[in-house]
């Protein structure tokens, strides 16, 4: 029972005190629960060399989270990332959960994206999730972004306006030492396009559908070893022809498709898996192997296959973990294998 109340968010003692009541005739555990540290701070910190035609540049991300500010699970938030010596991204969020002290969590957050030297693109996005029980989660979002192209020439980018509104859904089901959750998300936008620098666009005003899912297993195969499946697809369907490359889908880097450079490929649509078993080691630590794939086409109708496959570890830290892989991808010799290194640290 002890094992269900531990988390990443608490921990429980060992020892249980009874206490008993009427005479003796009813008694009680009691078990002291302490708060773990909260607050997030997370960062990466790499070194691109150079390649093809590109010099070598510094790049890396830091995300602050700062738990339960002024009480009731208020959650403020800081992003920044530093993708390539012309591009950077900045955000600012707040969430609320139990509004009105119900399964209702309300977020907002203001991003604000430079793209190269080609544009800058402005967003405010929201979305309200409910939820009662916890194992079925649906959710409503909406937003309004603005795209400003940079410079006094014509890049293919115009000066638009957009408004979109969503609806997903997420379910969780655990049973039997297996963990599954699957993700349905559909958005659709509307775009305003405005003529620059003497061009007009063909199509003032452009729709844009986009369709997300995703589904994760964790199966526990052994008392100190899990095999984790995650697979996941997205596709735009849309009258624009040139889509902005902030609004593709980009794989490649830790987060999507290990062995490849950070958002190296841009796509309109993709179908992706990761299969990684994990090995519990001694103390607070953990090794596993990865394969991670992806089905995906660009901006011609060719269909692109890319595979990467690697190994790394996992330390639970007293403040946080430190995450380590090594991975290579396809038709990769040893010497380009791609070091990825994240500190989380919890205050």
């Amino acid at each position: 029972m002890i094992e269900r109340f531990r988390s990443s968010e608490c921990t429980v003692d060992d020892s249980v005190e009874l206490t008993f009541k009427d005479d003796y005739s009813r008694c009680a555990p009691i078990f002291t629960v302490r708060q773990l540290p909260m607050n997030l701070l997370e960062g990466s910190l790499g070194y691109q060399p150079a390649f093809e035609d590109q010099s070598a540049y510094v790049k890396g991300f830091a995300r602050m989270e700062f738990e339960n500010l002024f009480g009731r699970g208020r959650r403020f938030s800081l992003r920044y990332n530093k993708k390539d010596p012309l591009s950077h991204e900045m955000a600012v969020g707040v969430y609320q959960p139990f509004v009105f002290y119900q399964p209702l969590s309300v977020s907002f957050a203001v991003e604000q994206l430079k793209y190269d030297s080609l544009y800058q693109k402005l967003s405010v996005k929201s979305r309200f999730e409910y939820g009662e029980g916890g194992n079925i989660l649906v959710r409503v979002s909406g937003g309004w972004s603005r795209y400003t192209p940079q410079g006094s020439t014509f890049r293919g980018v115009f000066h638009s306006r957009q408004w979109w509104w969503g609806i997903g859904t997420t379910i969780d089901v655990t049973s039997s030492g297996i963990a599954q959750s699957v993700e349905l998300d559909v958005v659709y936008g509307i775009k305003q396009q405005y003529g620059f620098a003497g061009f007009a666009p063909d199509d003032t005003r452009i729709s844009d559908t986009r369709l997300n899912g995703a589904y994760k297993l964790k199966a526990y195969v052994l008392h100190s070893l899990n095999q984790n499946v995650f697979i996941s697809g997205a596709a735009i369907v849309t009258d624009e022809e040139l889509i902005p490359p902030s609004d593709l889908f980009k794989l490649g880097g830790v987060r999507t498709l290990r062995g490849y450079r950070e958002d190296q490929f841009f796509c309109d649509r993709y179908a992706a898996f990761t299969l990684q078993p994990e090995l519990s080691l001694a103390g607070n630590a953990r090794c596993h192997l990865f394969s991670d794939g992806a089905w995906f086409r660009q901006v011609s109708t060719e269909t692109l296959f890319r595979w990467g496959a690697g190994g790394g570890f996992e330390f639970v830290l007293p403040t946080g973990k430190l995450l380590i892989d090594m991975a290579w991808g396809k038709n990769d010799c040893f010497s380009d294998g791609k070091l990825y290194v994240i500190l989380e640290s919890r205050f």
